[in-house]
């Protein structure tokens, strides 16, 4: 339990000191930064079980859900750690891109089952983990929506 607790406040402080470089280091950039035609988000990749892209969406709802999973990942509030079962097929595979500073969480989603595969976690890595149905649904539903 302890294990869970260290783990999880360890992420919300990698997390929170990931976010305020990227606050620091967007609030000390020059006005003159709009000369760009365009402002970098984060945002989705999303692809099917051949690897074919699906979309690539900037959309805040899909990128902060896929955020906030990976984040609760560790503190097992969204999943468990475990294996993946020897039938299990990749569904769905997802990227999470953070532009600023530079972060790509890869998920694969897996059937039969809710399993996942996350690998590109700052610091913590990935793993395996079977997550609850309600959160594997809107996972899958990211592929289609924007």
């Amino acid at each position: 339990m302890f294990k869970k607790v260290g783990l999880f406040l360890f992420l919300g402080v990698v997390f929170f000191v990931l976010g305020t470089k990227a606050t620091a280091a967007m609030s000390s950039q020059k006005t003159a930064s709009n000369v760009h035609s365009h402002k970098q988000h984060s945002y989705v990749i999303s692809y099917d079980a051949k690897q074919h892209k699906h979309l690539k969406s900037s959309n805040k709802k899909s990128v902060a859900f896929l955020s906030e999973l990976t984040g609760d990942l560790g503190s097992g509030d969204r999943g468990k750690k475990t294996h993946l079962p020897a039938n299990s097929t990749p569904k769905e595979s997802y990227k999470l891109v953070q532009t600023n500073p530079k972060v790509i969480i890869k998920l694969t989603a897996y059937t039969p089952g809710h399993y996942i595969v996350v690998s590109g976690i700052p610091i913590v890595g990935g793993g395996t983990y079977k997550i609850r149905g309600t959160d594997y649904q809107k996972l899958i539903k990211i592929s289609s929506a924007d």
